[in-house]
């Protein structure tokens, strides 16, 4: 297993800062039955080191006995359709509470499935591909450079191209594939929900903790 090594250069303002305005905050991880959702965890941890990270399985009832300040959708080998109790859960807690969330692979396809997007087989399949993305800027790409390299590992991605995505829906696209216009990131316009199609825990994927740092400084942190 090959962990990536943080780069603590992103962090402004400085480490002690963010570890006083960010202690006590409790964040689930559904784990969708995937391999990589141990390696996801660890890049969480690095970057947030004083959060409590706890997986649970997606089909594990003890999801609802706890609060949560915040969700995480692992990546997972189905469809956004075979995630267990999530949609049970996100009705009831995660849209009711306004729960921040953050999907990764599945976890965007879950996000855009429910919002109403088709979710389909891919002709442009990749796993453990470098991809190169065009970003909006904003959201959990603010302050990044732009293009960006990333890794994807899907065969699954939305039908709907941005412009439906942007003018149908209650979601917004925040990055697209440049060579061919896959869906790579999204966001929710009212509520606290931030999904990307690639893997941030990949060592090979650009700005991954300054990513992750934009998340948590934008949804979670006090």
């Amino acid at each position: 297993m090959i962990i990536r090594q943080i780069d603590y250069s992103f962090q402004i303002p400085t480490i002690t800062a963010i570890f006083l305005s960010t202690m006590s905050k409790n964040i689930l991880i559904v784990d969708n039955y995937d391999s990589f959702t141990e390696n996801l965890r660890h890049l969480l941890m690095q970057v947030r080191p004083d959060y409590k990270f706890t997986v649970i399985r997606n089909n594990d009832r003890v999801m609802f006995d706890s609060h949560w300040d915040g969700l995480v959708i692992s990546p997972g080998p189905k469809g956004p359709a075979d995630t267990g109790l999530l949609k049970e859960f996100f009705e009831s807690r995660v849209i009711e509470e306004k729960m921040p969330l953050l999907g990764v692979c599945l976890g965007m396809q879950f996000l855009a499935w429910y919002y109403g997007l088709r979710v389909k087989p891919s002709d442009d399949a990749r796993h453990g591909r470098t991809v190169t993305i065009d970003t909006t800027g904003n959201d959990i790409f603010k302050g990044l450079k732009d293009p960006l390299k990333v890794v994807r590992y899907n065969s699954l991605a939305i039908v709907e191209p941005a412009e439906f995505i942007e003018e149908k829906t209650a979601l917004q696209v925040t990055a697209i594939q440049s060579d061919s216009k896959m869906i790579m990131a999204i966001r929710h316009r009212d509520l606290p929900f931030s999904a990307v199609q690639f893997h941030p825990e990949s060592f090979l994927t650009e700005n991954a903790e300054a990513m992750m740092n934009n998340f948590f400084r934008d949804y979670i942190d006090d």
